[in-house]
Parts: C-alpha cells; sequence; structure tokens
C-alpha cells in the first residue's frame, strides 16, 4: 500500500470506508472527465464567437486561453505584451 490507500488502511482498519472509498474515486474521475470535455466544449464555442465577431467587425482575432478560474486571456504578439480580462 502506498500514499493514501496507507493513509485510509491505518485509519480504518476493518475495512469499512473501502467501499464509500472507491464510489469517491470514481464519482472524482467522472467530474475530472467532465470538466475535461466541457473545457473543450467552452474552448469550441469561445473559438466560434470569435470568428463570427471577426468577420462582422472585420477585425483578426487574437489567440485566447480560458483558464482554471474563469479568465479569459488575450495574448498579444506585439512586442511581447500580454493583456488579460475577465470574461
Amino acid at each position: 500500500l502506498t500514499g493514501l490507500a496507507k493513509l485510509v488502511a491505518w485509519c480504518d482498519p476493518a475495512g469499512s470506508l473501502h467501499k464509500r472509498y472507491e464510489e469517491c474515486a470514481t464519482r472524482a474521475k467522472r467530474c475530472r472527465d467532465l470538466n475535461d470535455r466541457n473545457g473543450v466544449l467552452v474552448g469550441a464555442q469561445i473559438k466560434r464567437v470569435e470568428g463570427l465577431l471577426g468577420a462582422m467587425t472585420g477585425s483578426s482575432t487574437e489567440p485566447r486561453g480560458y483558464g482554471p478560474k474563469g479568465f479569459s486571456n488575450t495574448f498579444s504578439t506585439a512586442a511581447g505584451k500580454v493583456i488579460s480580462a475577465e470574461a
């Protein structure tokens, strides 16, 4: 046993928490998978909207990033400047 499994074994020698621990681990993995999927969907939607806005305004769009704290970052290539704005 290593890591968290060792701690759980020490805290619960009878093994009564094992089933619940496995359920939590399974749910956490599902949450991570759904979060990754949602991130891809959000990124695709942002790209689509930026493309439409660029077509309407005639301006080119800068590469953008969507961060884990919900910020939308625009990375400017001019003089290495980074501009950040909240979404």
